[in-house]
């Protein structure tokens, strides 16, 4: 599988993810070959980038393949996009948030998570950026349960993080459409103006009657994105001082962001953006909330295509609170020559192998050129597991 730019996707190529229009229904399910009346539609809705089997063929032999399923039941997610959107139209409008739209998408949303919780996230939908914010909340409203069901919280809690990832943004009715759609930079004035959506999200969470979980609503929509080391905003709150709910929905938050693809950019693959948020932003996150967090989510997800210090090798599965040592099938030297006998290994159980880069996708591209095979189908067979001992595979 690759994801790539969408000038560089050609007709037969098959889609590996399902893609949405801006009413939250399924316009181009994933399984389906690529044509140019496909590839203009899309371009028109605005998306510049798509994960892809690089054949039928390919596409056909993911039969055979544990791939990664969405946690949530499809009528689940497409449900609380629905509500979701409803609520947002009403506030714009100047309605009161009416809550009870999203009580029994956040019970289904739990649900969902409580029978597949070691599942990990790996892959995402593809969305119009118009449905962005929708389409996020909802991501947010998931990896904040994930986390949450790690810290061990009741399922009481986890219905009030599940509703406050849910309504996390509902402050951005504020915010232009031409400024959260931006293409480029944001002027200073645009930042200042995005910076104001946690208080107004705060503010219509106030507004709403009967409803015994409006105050830790509120603390989420309006501390998510406070820092622990004070230099977030909009009041520069320090550890302690952030909610510990805001403190999990900030960490799904920018997961998400990182990892979904925008009008501005297109989505961090999950290894750079597990390297951003433990590297690039020391002092935002609660750093033990943030071990846990990358527990539940795949670092190395299913296909992906790395090479390590005994060769070239494709992610076959990952376990759960392994995340950054899957099992991975080595088809290639590091050269690139394939193995006359590929072979599996466990990266949990070998401190001797280190992972040294990803293959991105452009570099993938030209491997399947220049080769004629896809690593993707090597996930199809059962190959022996092999030890990595004093130098040697054994």
């Amino acid at each position: 599988m690759l994801h790539l730019p969408l000038e560089k996707i050609k007709p037969g190529m098959v889609t590996a993810q399902n893609i949405y229009n801006d009413r939250g229904v399924n316009y181009l399910a994933s399984g389906i070959p690529m044509t140019e009346l496909y590839l203009e539609r899309l371009r028109e809705l605005g998306i510049g980038s798509l994960t892809v089997f690089s054949t039928e063929t390919e596409e056909r032999s993911a039969s055979n393949i544990n791939l990664p399923r969405d946690i949530l039941d499809k009528k689940t997610r497409t449900e609380a996009l629905r509500n979701l959107r409803d609520i947002f139209d009403d506030v714009s409008r100047k309605k009161t948030i009416n809550i009870s739209l999203l009580q029994g998408s956040a019970q289904r949303i739990l649900d969902d998570i409580l029978m597949h919780q070691r599942d990990l996230v790996q892959l995402s939908d593809v969305r119009q950026h118009d449905t962005y914010t929708f389409a996020h909340s909802v991501n947010v409203a998931v990896l904040s349960a994930l986390l949450g069901v790690s810290l061990g919280y009741s399922k009481g809690n986890l219905i009030t993080l599940i509703l406050g990832g849910l309504l996390h943004d509902i402050g951005k009715v504020i915010v232009p459409k031409e400024i959260l759609n931006k293409p480029g930079h944001l002027t200073k004035e645009e930042f200042a103006v995005i910076r104001m959506h946690p208080s107004a999200g705060r503010a219509q969470i106030d507004l709403i009657k009967d409803e015994p979980r409006k105050h830790l609503l509120g603390l989420i929509a309006e501390q998510h994105h406070e820092h622990i080391d004070g230099r977030g905003y909009p009041f520069g709150l320090k550890a302690d001082k952030i909610a510990q709910l805001a403190r999990v929905v900030a960490i799904a938050d920018v997961y998400d962001a990182l990892t979904s693809q925008r009008s501005y950019k297109d989505p961090y693959p999950p290894h750079i953006a597990y390297n951003i948020m433990k590297n690039l932003t020391v002092g935002q996150f609660d750093q033990s909330m943030l071990e846990l967090f990358f527990q539940n989510v795949a670092v190395y997800p299913i296909t992906t295509v790395m090479e390590t210090t005994v060769g070239i090798g494709i992610v076959k599965k990952v376990h759960f609170g392994k995340t950054l040592r899957p099992d991975i099938c080595v088809f290639a030297e590091r050269k690139g020559e394939f193995l006359k006998e590929p072979f599996m290994m466990e990266l949990s159980e070998e401190p001797g192998v280190d992972i040294l880069r990803v293959l991105n996708d452009d570099e993938l591209l030209a491997f399947i050129e220049k080769k004629g095979v896809d690593p993707f189908v090597f996930l199809a067979e059962n190959y022996p597991l092999r030890s990595y001992s004093a130098g040697k595979i054994i």
